[in-house]
């Protein structure tokens, strides 16, 4: 009966993975003895987890036709902007939409307006994405025209001009234009005050100049070859377009010095910068300030305790086929600084309309259980990760023993090979996750598959053993595990956040070649701390950047570009990398390759070479296993209320596609007022 019960809810998750949100499961036959859920069938290492593109719309995979492209000449409101428009308190549509405004298509049916709905957490991650020049596309590898109707580019990719859409317009009426992008640059990005360090490839000689109000110029002094993945995926440093009406009101090369000093002041702030983050930069990014002009399809309206409220934007710039202007949904409720236990529970209860960030694949039968009870569906999207668990071993650890057993590859193999992946599927993922390393995503054109099946992927604790042995770490004292070759105890200690669920299987899985390794829990604060203190011996964490668009820009757990505690590896590499060489510590000739080929991946214009010099960088990650991977592309459970619609059945979920950014959520609706 248990194995029975196993089944039916292993092909429940298959099913709703492929699509088919009608697939039921008992609930008698989810409560599983012990929590423990074994399946056979496991997928195997080389399988790509791909999405079809069909499971989409093909409209967004193309840059969006404009109401004139699609013969649309009549537009239509939301009943409440109706009202406001005949008070006098509103502008006419007309004069709030673009004069040829891009046209979305819904994921299946024209919407309605009107609705309330709620949801816990950073908002962009579901009704509320930030706008960006340019928006990636749901497989997160290629990106289409948003803010910008047309961008082109130098053929040695020097200069990239930026053709902004006529007409768009802040949540305050003041026009969208090239000033926006000028003075983030100018005032925000060269201003070593707010920016101390600078996120590459913006280089003090990068000059952007403005012809007019709608075309932005931007002349970099070496090739950028992936500048318009940035202007998809910005970095946090890399915020443009900012509302330059508003954020020059708290900037001293625009506003009266001694009325910020007052503000600051009344604040409890110590300075005008931490003035400006809060009211601008960290506005823009949380959505959290109550007259900060936006660009997205809703602006806060009010705060309660936790729950914040926001209201749609009456000069939201898109419309539908039809011609309505978008959102469709009126109000957004957000509570706050809730944790995962809670969210869980209010996602069971039906009380949240869309939900999914703090979810894990383990949640998957409670929220099938709950389903008809709390009026929702579970949809069971993909996980857009290269590792679910990607563990970072410190080989710049100042500890020389530690620096010497982690830097020499046999280690890091070993550690790998005596990973039973299958056993993590099985008991963590229902046998539906992807055993693989740590490495870029099969629809990635850096992916090459006989390479990844053959990166010391395969359950072999023998030889995990044999390599052990081969660097001198044996038992010698007879307790049952390893020690250094200078006869101390080996001790690693993993860090982790808590969010990954494997680790203690992994540390058991560990102990059975002998070796003794130790978990500490921490907070992503405190392992970012440590992690620039260059203090951490390994991290589990989850591997990201693996998608066209971030690994390229950004590959910090395949290149030593960054110190961070998520990019535990590289430690003092990174920082020798980043200062030229005037500080940290020279890495070996293999991460010096790996640097080289990235900085000539990034600024060459030959695309072949570009892909060639990025199959190398995860060549060297197959043979060295820079990172180690578990399994990948896990089922996501995505909760959404049976009242939401336009709800895509398949997705992926990640960071790299900017969570819900590539599915529209401003064509989601509600089908009736009331649940």
């Amino acid at each position: 009966m248990m194995m029975k019960r196993k089944r039916i809810l292993s092909r429940t998750i298959s099913k709703r993975m492929r699509g088919d949100a009608g697939s039921l499961i008992p609930g008698s036959l989810i409560l599983l003895a012990g929590g423990c859920l074994c399946f056979a069938g496991s997928v195997s290492a080389d399988a790509g987890p791909m999405i079809p593109r069909d499971a989409w719309p093909a409209s967004w995979f193309e840059h969006p036709k404009t109401a004139s492209e699609m013969g649309i000449t009549e537009f239509s409101q939301a009943p409440e902007w109706e009202q406001r428009e005949r008070e006098g308190t509103l502008p006419p549509l007309s004069e709030r939409l673009p004069a040829d405004p891009p046209v979305i298509e819904p994921y299946a049916e024209t919407g309605r307006y009107g609705g309330s709905v709620r949801t816990a957490g950073w908002l962009e991650y579901y009704f509320n994405p930030l706008e960006f020049p340019l928006r990636m596309c749901p497989e997160g590898a290629t990106t289409r025209y948003s803010l910008v109707k047309e961008v082109e580019a130098s053929d040695n990719l020097t200069t990239y001009t930026l053709r902004l859409r006529e007409g768009i317009r802040w949540s305050d009426g003041h026009p969208h234009t090239a000033d926006d992008y000028l003075f983030w640059f100018e005032h925000v990005y060269m201003n070593r005050e707010l920016t101390p360090v600078r996120y590459s490839p913006f280089y003090d000689n990068t000059r952007m100049r403005a012809p007019d109000p709608h075309t932005l110029e931007i002349v970099f002094e070496e090739p950028n070859a992936y500048f318009m993945q940035q202007l998809a995926h910005p970095s946090p440093q890399f915020r443009m377009p900012l509302p330059a009406h508003y954020a020059k009101t708290y900037h001293p090369d625009f506003a009266d010095g001694e009325e910020i000093k007052r503000r600051t002041r009344d604040l409890g702030l110590m300075s005008w910068t931490s003035l400006f983050d809060a009211a601008v930069i960290r506005g823009v990014h949380g959505n959290r300030v109550f007259d900060l002009p936006v660009l997205r399809a809703y602006r806060l309206e009010r705060v309660h305790g936790r729950n914040f409220y926001y209201r749609r934007n009456p000069y939201y710039w898109k419309i539908d086929p039809a011609g309505q202007q978008l959102p469709y949904i009126r109000e957004i409720a957000r509570t706050d600084g809730i944790t995962r236990e809670m969210a869980v529970a209010q996602a069971a209860s039906g009380a949240l309309t869309l939900s999914a960030t703090f979810f894990r694949s383990s949640d998957i039968p409670f929220l099938l259980e709950n389903e008809v009870r709390g009026k929702y569906r579970t949809l069971i999207w993909k996980n857009y990760l290269g590792a679910d668990t990607l563990l970072a071993l410190n080989q710049t650890h100042p500890d020389p023993g530690i620096r010497e057993i982690i830097g020499d590859v046999r280690f890091r193999r070993a550690l790998s090979l005596a990973i039973d992946r299958d056993e993590i599927n099985d008991i963590f993922y229902f046998g539906q996750a992807v055993p693989r390393q740590m490495f870029v995503a099969p629809m990635s054109k850096f992916y090459e598959a006989d390479v990844a099946r053959n990166a010391y992927v395969d359950f072999d604790p023998e030889e995990a053993r044999r390599l052990l042995n081969e660097m001198g770490l044996v038992d010698s004292d007879g307790d049952g595990f390893r020690n250094r070759p200078d006869g101390s105890r080996l001790n690693l200690i993993v860090e982790t956040t808590g969010e990954e669920e494997t680790m203690e299987l992994v540390l058991e899985q560990w102990r059975e070649v002998g070796l003794n390794l130790f978990l500490r829990p921490s907070t992503l604060m405190l392992m970012r701390q440590r992690g620039q203190g260059n203090q951490l011996q390994m991290i589990a964490w989850y591997g990201d950047r693996v998608g066209d668009t971030l690994f390229p820009a950004d590959p910090r757990y395949f290149v030593p570009t960054v110190l961070s505690g998520e990019a535990a590896t590289w430690g003092l590499w990174a920082v020798w990398f980043q200062t030229g060489g005037a500080e940290g510590i020279e890495p070996p000739d293999e991460a010096k390759e790996l640097m080289a080929w990235w900085m000539e991946m990034r600024s060459s214009p030959d695309r072949d070479r570009r892909i060639e010099l990025g199959r190398k960088i995860m060549r060297s990650q197959a043979e060295n296993l820079w990172t180690i991977g578990t399994v990948g592309f896990s089922p996501k459970p995505v909760v959404v209320s049976n009242r939401l619609r336009n709800v895509p059945e398949q997705g992926y979920w990640g960071w790299d596609t900017k969570l819900i950014l590539p599915y529209h959520s401003e064509t989601f609706f509600l089908e009736s007022e009331t649940p």
